[in-house]
């Protein structure tokens, strides 16, 4: 059987259980607007020196001029602004809200990643993880039935291995 041989491009793919961490996930039971769900969001990546608070700004900026494009089907969005700009480390946060977080034309999220992105290519593989769980009912169903913030980070990594 011949070994697979790695180069170093596939050594520097990073996937979405990469960038997440238990002090980048939280989640409220509380009916929270989409500004508040973003600035939550940010919170934290700007608390792990991740992004300025211009970062969370941008975001905001973004979506009431643009609408919520990164509103997916199935309750999940992925907020983000620009790359690079405001942005000190490539990172993500994660907000789960029991209750749905009504974006601009009354799009719908329950699961927000929030990204930053030092360069284009950091996240392209934590986005294709993020577009396989929206996609797995499985998935969408155990997540939403969770009562703590310790089981996110479990959870998705339960359905991405």
């Amino acid at each position: 059987m011949a070994e697979k041989i790695c180069n170093k491009e596939d050594k520097e793919i990073k996937d979405l259980l990469y960038f997440i961490s238990e002090e980048k996930s939280t989640m409220t039971a509380d009916e929270i607007n989409w500004r508040q769900a973003l600035k939550i969001c940010g919170d934290m990546l700007v608390k792990t020196r991740d992004i300025s608070e211009k970062y969370i700004d941008e975001i905001h900026n973004l979506t009431e001029n643009f609408g919520s494009h990164f509103v997916l089907e199935n309750g999940i969005a992925i907020p983000h602004g620009e790359v690079g700009k405001n942005v000190f480390n490539s990172s993500i946060s994660i907000l789960l809200s029991k209750k749905p977080v009504i974006f601009p034309e009354k799009k719908e999220a329950f699961l927000i990643f929030f990204i930053s992105a030092a360069t284009t290519k950091d996240h392209l593989k934590s986005v294709e993880d993020i577009m396989k769980l929206s996609r797995n009912k499985e998935f969408l169903s155990d997540i939403s039935l969770i009562k703590n913030s310790d089981l996110i980070i479990k959870t998705i990594a339960k359905y991405l291995k």
